[in-house]
C-alpha cells in the first residue's frame, strides 16, 4: 500500500469505476485485481491522495456530462418521469407527485406562483356543505372501525 502522499497506479481506473458506476472502493480495485480488507480500503479512502483523485474522477465525469450534445430539456424531463416512476414503484407517492410537478414546470406548464385551486369555483355554502358531509363521513367510519 502506498505512503499517504502517494498514489497507487490503479486508483485512477478505480476511481472512473467509482464515480460512473456506484463502486464501492473494495468492488472497484477487485476490478482492478487488487484484493483489498475491509480495513485497508478504509484506510485508502481516508488519504487525502485518493480523495484527490476520486474528486478528479468526479469533475472530469461533470465536465464530459455538462458536454454532452444530446442532453437537452427533454433528456431532463425524461429523467424526471423515469424517477417518478421508481418513486411510485417504492410507494413513495408523496415526492413522486412532487417530482411529477417539477417535470410540469421544466416542461413550461406551470410556473412556480401557479397553482390549481380546485375549490376556486364553490360559494362560502357550498364549502361549508362540502366540509360537513366529509366530517359525517369521518364520523360514520371511526364508529364503524370501533
Amino acid at each position: 500500500m502506498p505512503r499517504r502522499s502517494e498514489t497507487a497506479p490503479w486508483w485512477e481506473a478505480a476511481c472512473e469505476l467509482i464515480v460512473r458506476q456506484g463502486l464501492t472502493l473494495r468492488q472497484a480495485a477487485l476490478e482492478q485485481k487488487v484484493f483489498l480488507s475491509a480495513e485497508q480500503a478504509e484506510e485508502i479512502n481516508r488519504q487525502k491522495a485518493f480523495q484527490q483523485v476520486l474528486w478528479q474522477a468526479k469533475q472530469k465525469y461533470y465536465r464530459e456530462l455538462g458536454h454532452d450534445p444530446t442532453w437537452s430539456r427533454k433528456t431532463a424531463v425524461g429523467q424526471i418521469r423515469f424517477l417518478v416512476g421508481k418513486l411510485a414503484e417504492e410507494g413513495a407517492w408523496e415526492k413522486a407527485a412532487e417530482a411529477l410537478v417539477k417535470a410540469c414546470r421544466v416542461e413550461g406548464w406551470l410556473t412556480p406562483e401557479q397553482s390549481v385551486n380546485v375549490f376556486a369555483s364553490l360559494s362560502d355554502k357550498e364549502l361549508k356543505d362540502i366540509k360537513g358531509e366529509l366530517e359525517a363521513i369521518v364520523l360514520k367510519g371511526k364508529r364503524g372501525v370501533n
